[in-house]
């Protein structure tokens, strides 16, 4: 995560998963966010319900989802572009066609169901 806002998460998280008489034996300190991440389960919970009721709550959560992201990309890039390349002799590794082959999709394959 950039900056250190939300480095507290990282032992509050680790506080409510093992508890705290663990966390104390293992010296993880307290935070601001412990009674926080008390009610992530319940707001995820929410968040779930929420993108269920239609798809029109899906499509907002995703775009809010992708915007959380990208905001978080460009803060740890400073705004710089990314480009990731798969070196040329690794193509043919992960099925990635040359610039002048055409695409076509796997056969299909067969189901069976018991």
């Amino acid at each position: 995560m950039p900056g250190t806002l939300l480095d507290p998460i990282v032992p509050a998280l680790i506080r409510y998963l093992i508890g705290d008489t663990s966390a104390d034996w293992l010296e993880v300190p307290r935070t601001r966010f412990d009674s926080l991440i008390r009610i992530a389960p319940a707001l995820l919970g929410a968040l779930e319900w929420v993108e269920d009721r239609g798809p029109w709550a899906e499509q907002i959560s995703d775009r809010l989802g992708r915007l959380v992201t990208m905001l978080e990309l460009s803060s740890l890039t400073r705004g710089r572009v990314m480009h990731y390349a798969i070196p040329q002799e690794l193509k043919p590794d992960f099925g990635v066609p040359s610039k002048t082959a055409r695409w076509t999709p796997p056969p299909p394959t067969a189901v069976s169901r018991s």
